[in-house]
């Protein structure tokens, strides 16, 4: 009976990139419900009892805070980049994959898009802060963004961080 409850159950044989990944996961959704309480806050200090606007107060306040959306936009970069090099079939990749992509949904929803670049063509006009590394496997001429650091942030199409990128080439 001991050795039963000792003994590590079959259904928590996870490797320690999965937990890592699920922590991850954990700190940006509270990171995110933060973000929305905040939001809700916000919309309900600026409104009366019936849900009108105060009168007294502008109903846009000046420049909103981006640091929290961005801090979490720099986790879901990090998340991805590590599912990327996950095999598939591993415990729990699709649902940590379904929870970024419901993140990257409630993101849009309040105007924030994350521009998605990995394993794009890289331009010379692109406003990206970029490193370059040679890679001899790419066919002569390529340039393919293969790493991103710190991802582009758009809020309402205008953009507030600019991305960081390494970009593989064989020139």
């Amino acid at each position: 009976m001991i050795e039963t409850i000792l003994s590590e159950p079959t259904f928590m044989n996870f490797d320690v990139k999965t937990i890592c990944l699920i922590v991850l996961i954990v700190v940006v959704l509270a990171l995110l419900f933060l973000l929305l309480r905040m939001k809700m806050c916000t919309n309900a200090a600026s409104r009366d009892n019936d849900g009108e606007p105060l009168a007294d107060q502008p109903s846009d306040l000046g420049v909103p805070d981006h640091s929290l959306v961005l801090k979490v936009a720099d986790e879901i970069i990090r998340i991805e980049a590590n599912l990327s090099k996950m095999d598939p079939s591993v415990k729990g990749f699709k649902q940590i994959s379904k929870a970024v992509e419901r993140i990257r949904t409630n993101f849009e929803a309040y105007g924030y898009e994350i521009v998605d670049m990995l394993n794009k063509p890289y331009d010379d006009g692109m406003k990206v802060v970029a490193n370059f590394v040679a890679d001899e496997s790419l066919t002569p001429g390529a340039q393919v963004i293969t790493s991103i650091s710190k991802p582009q942030i758009n809020y309402n199409g205008v953009m507030i961080q600019s991305a960081q990128v390494t970009v593989s080439q064989n020139i």
